[in-house]
């Protein structure tokens, strides 16, 4: 199957999950990587461009003029979103390039458990596939599997954010904002079992976070990201 995974962002921990992504997400599939970064973030790109040779490398700053943000960082997430799709798009058609799938992914997730693709098998424009942990009152942000229209109709969101900052109540919680979109656009959202961590939380298959010591943090990496 050949998969497009759309990260935007910090890339966080590049290094050390690579050889998790590709065990757990990766898998036996052909994937192409796509990058929209924010340059104001002033991390290095060398290391990441050499291990993951991603097609699209956008590193520059945000361009926002709307009203202050309650959550600058999530208006950074879906501001890098929008423009990292519209190159994608640009890619795709002057490749002639189709994805069976495409994924909008975080870097700084370990998962701790395979993306079963065997089970995300309605692939249409109205279907985000999202994992099934803690939602926090909205729509999981950390990964968005879909097809071509439904991911663009996803990374639009940018478009309308002013808008739903409003409607949300000034709210800072990107899940609230990203489900109030997705609602707005009649998408169904499914939901897929996986199980990850991020940072020091264990974010399990259910909905439940456990916060683990430090000292466990090593266990982890050694365990999964190897």
């Amino acid at each position: 199957m050949k998969i497009a995974i759309l990260y935007s962002g910090r890339i966080s921990n590049y290094d050390i999950y690579y050889n998790n992504l590709q065990k757990y997400i990766v898998q036996n599939n052909e994937v192409d990587f796509f990058l929209s970064h924010s340059k104001e973030l002033n991390e290095d790109l060398t290391g990441f461009i050499d291990l993951y040779k991603p097609k699209i490398v956008i590193n520059e700053n945000i361009d926002y003029h709307g009203p202050p943000s309650p959550n600058y960082n999530g208006m950074c997430m879906f501001y890098n979103r929008y423009r990292l799709f519209q190159s994608f798009k640009q890619y795709c058609q002057e490749n002639t390039i189709q994805y069976d799938m495409i994924m909008v992914y975080r870097i700084d997730v370990l998962a701790l458990s395979e993306i079963r693709f065997d089970i995300i098998n309605t692939l249409q424009d109205d279907i985000i596939y999202v994992p099934n942990i803690r939602q926090s009152a909205g729509v999981n942000d950390f990964i968005a599997i879909g097809n071509f229209n439904a991911i663009q109709k996803y990374c639009n969101l940018f478009d309308k954010y002013n808008d739903l900052l409003h409607i949300s109540g000034n709210s800072s919680s990107n899940e609230l904002i990203l489900k109030i979109y997705l609602n707005s656009l009649r998408m169904k959202i499914y939901y897929f079992p996986y199980n990850c961590l991020l940072r020091e939380s264990i974010w399990e298959n259910g909905g439940r976070t456990i916060r683990i010591p430090d000292e466990q943090l090593h266990f982890f990496l050694q365990n999964y990201a190897n």
